[in-house]
């Protein structure tokens, strides 16, 4: 018999179903403008000018380590927490937020500026580099997205980044237009997050009325609880983009435009999975620790149903790779293709690592054990792109990422369940990952696209069907994410 849900629950089920709906919508918005961005740029700038702007978001993804130090995690647990919305409490954490990241901003931009001046690029490559980090001053505002995070109106977060994608669309057009150098370029991705920022402050004043709070013992508390997810969020960075530079170093600027070509998919994978996790996050959260047994079973449903999306996604890069790679990069960047294929695991992988670390950090092990198994993930990681680069080049480094990310989907659920005490049924995940590898090696192996193609789709349909045991309704709701504990 189902355990009926109380008013609260029910209305916190709708938002989340209403969230994801939403969040659909924007990204596919997201994802259309993206590539079309990706594509016009990559085609226009060549292999080598496309090199150099990977390069460039590279340096600014370090950067972000020291300038975001996952505030936005933390604020989001905290004002969820504030069940009341007590107004100087919501003032007091955004504020100091605030406070911190435009200090851990300049910090990172200075550090930038330092590193830039001692390596040996082109001084024009250095200005672009330093001009990319300067975007996370625009991005100040962004905190104030976990304000609908929190509340589980994640439709005005969506609406900004639809804005914000059709605004930078609109600019690298006219950039691409008027033939303006890589310099410019990157000045349209400053104007573009100064919009998205805009927006997002201007939606929060529906449901705060914001004012600046100097609250040193709420600055001491986020910087405590930040810095260890802080350390977790530069290890991701790291593990995910540290190649990128592994590349450049041995094999140059041409070889990462090939890669960056493939990992983008990669990107808006990630992308997805995060936005997916926007709505699962606060309703684990809300049930730890007083719901234990609620909060297994949406982490139950939450493993079933991210192994179905992410998995369809992996089965759809890695069948549709030469597609995709000619369609969208054009003929030069053909070598993108069994890379992507390779890491067309990705998704699958992401989805879950994703939701099994997200709930390390329902349960407060933010510190040391999510700190150290991305230590462990960054090393795995250092070893084997170090190892198979020099040989393999871009190849190389997507493998190397596809086999870590294996590896620690295989550790994170142990140091969950040292937790909960409970062990989730692997069954659908473990299921998926078979089918992965078989579709990876047929379409790896050469085989003609009539097998190709139609073998992997029909196995995976199969196996879909197999995982809901042929229920439709449950089936259903692992593709639209309608989660509930019941």
């Amino acid at each position: 018999m189902q355990e009926k849900l109380s008013h609260d629950e029910l209305v916190n089920k709708k938002r989340v179903v209403t969230n994801t709906a939403l969040q659909a919508i924007g990204i596919a918005v997201n994802l259309v403008t993206g590539l079309c961005i990706t594509g016009m740029l990559a085609r226009y700038l060549g292999t080598r000018g496309f090199g150099e702007l990977s390069l460039a978001i590279t340096y600014f993804s370090f950067a972000g380590i020291a300038a975001n130090l996952g505030y936005t995690s933390i604020l989001v647990r905290e004002l969820a927490k504030n069940e009341t919305w007590e107004p100087d409490r919501v003032n007091s954490l955004l504020s100091s937020a605030l406070v911190l990241q435009a200090l851990s901003t300049t910090i990172a931009v200075a550090c930038l500026a330092v590193v830039l001046w001692a390596k040996e690029y082109p001084v024009a490559l250095k200005i672009q580099i330093l001009l990319m980090g300067v975007v996370h001053f625009a991005a100040l505002l962004n905190s104030f997205e976990s304000v609908f995070r929190a509340k589980l109106r994640m439709e005005y977060a969506a609406f900004s980044a639809i804005i914000y994608r059709i605004c930078h669309l609109v600019l690298i057009t006219l950039a691409v237009y008027f033939h303006a150098s890589l310099t410019t370029v990157i000045i349209t991705y400053i104007g573009a997050n100064l919009v998205y920022s805009l927006f997002l402050f201007l939606w929060a004043r529906k449901f705060i009325v914001f004012r600046f709070i100097v609250d040193m013992p709420c600055i001491r508390f986020l910087l405590r609880e930040t810095l260890p997810m802080g350390i977790s969020t530069a290890l991701w960075i790291i593990y995910y983009r540290f190649n990128i530079l592994i590349l450049e170093h041995m094999k140059g600027v041409e070889a990462v435009a090939i890669y960056n070509a493939s990992f983008r998919f990669v990107d808006y994978a990630y992308m997805l999975s995060s936005l997916m996790m926007v709505s699962i996050y606060p309703l684990m959260a809300g049930r730890f620790p007083n719901n234990i047994e609620g909060l297994n079973r949406i982490y139950q449903k939450a493993i079933d149903y991210l192994a179905i999306i992410g998995g369809t996604l992996s089965i759809g890069l890695i069948i549709t790779a030469p597609l995709l790679i000619r369609t969208i990069f054009s003929e030069q960047y053909r070598e993108a293709i069994v890379v992507l294929q390779i890491l067309g695991m990705a998704p699958f992988l992401m989805f879950l690592n994703n939701c099994f670390g997200n709930m390390l950090l329902v349960l407060g092990l933010q510190k040391m054990p999510l700190s150290l198994l991305r230590v462990f993930g960054v090393a795995i990681n250092l070893v084997l792109n170090m190892a198979l680069i020099p040989r393999y080049s871009f190849y190389g480094a997507a493998l190397s990422m596809a086999v870590t990310d294996a590896v620690l989907l295989a550790i994170i659920p142990l140091i969950v369940r040292s937790r909960l005490k409970v062990l989730p049924s692997f069954r659908n995940m473990i299921l998926a990952f078979v089918v992965l590898l078989v579709t990876l090696g047929l379409t790896l192996s050469g085989q003609p696209w009539y097998i190709a193609i139609p073998a992997p789709a029909l196995l995976w349909t199969g196996s879909v069907i197999v995982f809901f045991r042929y229920n439709a309704i449950e089936l259903r709701n692992a593709f639209f994410l309608k989660l509930s504990d019941t």
